[in-house]
């Protein structure tokens, strides 16, 4: 290489780095991020696989709970209850002896400027159980706008929600008709049964 072809091979390699060096202060941080991306993505899907089967696991203890109560709570009750507070106790101790894990009145959920309690709580499914008491067929629409009331304030906090319904006398006749429109799925799960007496 002559003395006079010197400067354009300095030109030419000092092209080639500068090339280089601006292709790699472009495009690897690029690369990392999408690879780091990729990795959160993949630990989001992981994180999301799990949640959807702790969901499924909870609807299906709480379906279990439902079915138990359908099937074995009439049982507790030697004499007709008398008021809502006989009901909550009798349901108290129901839970309590299956090991369900819900605690009486213990979470209170704050909507607007309103508290709401509900009867029985479970973190864990993060689920709600309100009782109501239906001895006359005025009490059947009170029942029906209360339960209507705290569908929303409780979905803030809770996943599940049940309406026990415990029906003295045959009050409600069409128990299809009464519990329609407090059966929901989806993010929030609603169910109403009643119990007749």
């Amino acid at each position: 290489m002559s003395f006079i072809e010197l400067p354009k091979f300095f030109f030419y390699f000092s092209w080639r780095l500068n090339f280089i060096f601006s292709f790699f202060t472009k495009h690897i941080p690029t690369a990392l991020a999408f690879k780091n991306s990729n990795e959160s993505k993949d630990k989001s899907t992981e994180s999301n696989f799990f949640e959807i089967i702790n969901r499924r696991q909870a609807d299906k203890n709480f379906f279990k709970i439902i079915k138990d109560i359908k099937k074995n709570y009439r049982k507790m009750f030697k004499k007709k209850p008398t008021t809502e507070l006989d009901v909550q106790d009798k349901l108290e101790i129901f839970l309590s002896v299956k090991e369900y894990g819900f605690n009486r009145e213990k979470e209170r959920v704050s909507f607007s400027s309103k508290s709401f309690e509900p009867d029985f709580t479970n973190e864990k499914l993060k689920a709600a159980i309100e009782v109501k008491f239906i001895n006359n067929k005025e009490k059947i629409k009170s029942s029906i706008e209360s339960m209507s009331a705290d569908i929303t304030p409780y979905s803030k906090i809770f996943k599940r929600i049940l309406f026990l319904v415990y029906d003295i006398g045959g009050n409600i006749r069409d128990i299809d008709e009464f519990t329609k429109d407090f059966i929901k799925d989806g993010a929030i799960l609603i169910r109403c049964i009643v119990i007749k007496h």
